[in-house]
């Protein structure tokens, strides 16, 4: 998983440190390593969990104001439009998506060797104050399926 995240976000143009232990640590967080790919009682899909209002919001607001992005996004992935439906077996969709919900954010991601600052941001940006996530439980599975 490490090696396809990394060299999915290396083709993206998004690739630090920081972002690879962010990606990895959402999937570890948010399907157990990439065990669940549909949420059982929710509409979130794909190995980071993303809902397709999320998925729809990103495409909207961000990727067709940055249509390169958009472009590399659908050679990495091999498709030919963006649908969210096609989060929950597209393995470089989840990636490019989930890296491309940290690119929204103002913020800086933090140094790759603070590890509860990247928990932080998990938190603060992905699973936002709504969800039921902890920083705790982001740092367990990061240690669990990552580390």
């Amino acid at each position: 998983m490490r090696e396809l995240v990394r060299g999915t976000l290396i083709d993206l143009g998004f690739y630090s440190e920081s972002a690879l232990k962010l990606v990895l640590g959402t999937i570890a967080q948010e399907s157990a390593g990439g065990y669940y790919i549909e949420q059982i009682k929710g509409p979130a899909r794909g190995i980071c969990q993303m809902e397709p209002a999320t998925f729809n919001w990103l495409v909207d607001g961000y990727l067709t104001k940055h249509k390169d992005v958009m472009q590399r996004i659908m050679k990495i992935c091999n498709i030919e439009d963006l649908n969210a439906q096609t989060l929950r077996y597209n393995l470089k969709l989840s990636i490019c998506m989930c890296r491309v919900r940290y690119l929204v954010d103002p913020q800086p991601l933090p140094e790759p060797g603070n590890l509860e600052a990247i928990a932080g941001t998990w938190k603060r940006v992905y699973n936002t104050y709504k969800g039921a996530g902890t920083e705790k439980q982001f740092l367990k599975n990061y240690k669990k399926y990552v580390s």
